[in-house]
């Protein structure tokens, strides 16, 4: 893993704390034989006041050996509190905002 690559991994690790969780890459399935790196984030809504939240999701980020000129892989997982519509929505900003940044690093941008 490149040096500016494991920095942004840390640099999320330090912003999410522990609304992160990192993955053990298994080396025997074929399909992950390119996959350097798997974590999770919950993202909750940005608030200033204590009321209660209805709205998260858990992203799930695989970083391939290509990575930054592949984009990482997203997969949403217990997207909760968003309508249909909000989720797509947030699908198609981020996947965007990663097409638009291919082959720079974007984890970063893409995630605060």
């Amino acid at each position: 893993m490149i040096e500016e690559v494991r920095e942004e991994i840390e640099a999320i690790k330090a912003i999410y704390d522990k609304d992160y969780e990192s993955f053990i890459v298994p080396k025997l399935a074929s399909f992950t034989e390119n996959i350097i790196h798997i974590f999770t984030i919950r993202i909750i809504p940005a608030i200033s006041q204590s009321i209660d939240i209805y709205t998260s999701l858990i992203l799930r980020i695989s970083i391939s050996k290509s990575y930054p000129n592949v984009p990482p892989s997203l997969l949403y997982e217990e997207c909760k509190g968003l309508t249909e519509k909000e989720e797509n929505e947030l699908k198609s900003l981020l996947d965007n905002v990663m097409k638009e940044r291919q082959g720079h690093l974007s984890l970063l941008i893409l995630l605060l």
